[in-house]
């Protein structure tokens, strides 16, 4: 089984964008762990120490390499599935 975005062979696999549409405006029946982080689903507000959770996806707002391994990634997990969601949003803005 390989993720529906980046290709690789993984373990942890989620179904949850099977039915509704991902941040690319597709479904995808299979997503890696590490591709479902790329979408930045919350900030940390430093002036009011707090946590702010987006409800929807933003193909404006990723995470970054550091923020990925912040929450645990590996280094070149976190670059692979980075890279590989900017080629399909680029590729669904042509």
């Amino acid at each position: 089984m390989s993720c529906s975005i980046c290709r690789c062979e993984y373990n942890a696999f989620t179904s949850v964008y099977a039915e509704d549409a991902w941040i690319d405006g597709r479904r995808h029946a299979i997503i890696c762990d590490v591709c479902m982080m790329v979408p930045k689903t919350y900030d940390y507000d430093e002036k009011k120490q707090e946590v702010v959770v987006y409800d929807e996806l933003d193909p404006k707002r990723l995470n970054t390499v550091e923020e990925m391994m912040s929450d645990g990634c590996d280094k070149d997990e976190a670059r692979r599935s980075i890279k590989a969601v900017k080629a399909i949003l680029k590729k669904r803005k042509k």
